[in-house]
């Protein structure tokens, strides 16, 4: 197995994670599962703070079904004005030498591990 194959596995495998994880808390949170265009760093507080509730829910209440969750296309809250603003757009993201070289050296880690 190449560096880059095991590489590609173990990304797969934590992609497949983080969507699962990302799909149970949307699954929880309407603000999560609509479009909204608050600003990156706003979005990643909500994220976070969601996540945070979600893990104390899940820890403290163990009978929690989560009865209060509302079917997608029914949204609550969707007066709110913040939603109403510019969105923060990132155009493109490019690849540079120092990234190469940093995911190479990652391959390389997870190969001697792997074996």
């Amino acid at each position: 197995m190449t560096p880059e194959e095991v590489y590609n596995m173990r990304h797969a495998k934590a992609r497949n994670i983080i969507e699962t994880c990302f799909g149970a808390l949307k699954q929880r949170w309407v603000v999560l599962r609509r479009e909204c265009y608050y600003d990156v760093k706003m979005t990643t507080m909500i994220i976070i703070a969601c996540a945070i509730v979600h893990n104390y829910l899940t820890m403290e209440v163990p009978d929690d079904l989560m009865d209060s969750v509302v079917p997608e296309g029914q949204e609550l809250g969707a007066d709110d004005d913040a939603c109403n603003e510019e969105p923060e757009v990132i155009s493109t993201i490019g690849p540079t030498d120092a990234r190469a070289v940093f995911r190479n050296n990652l391959a390389l880690d997870m190969l001697n591990n792997y074996n």
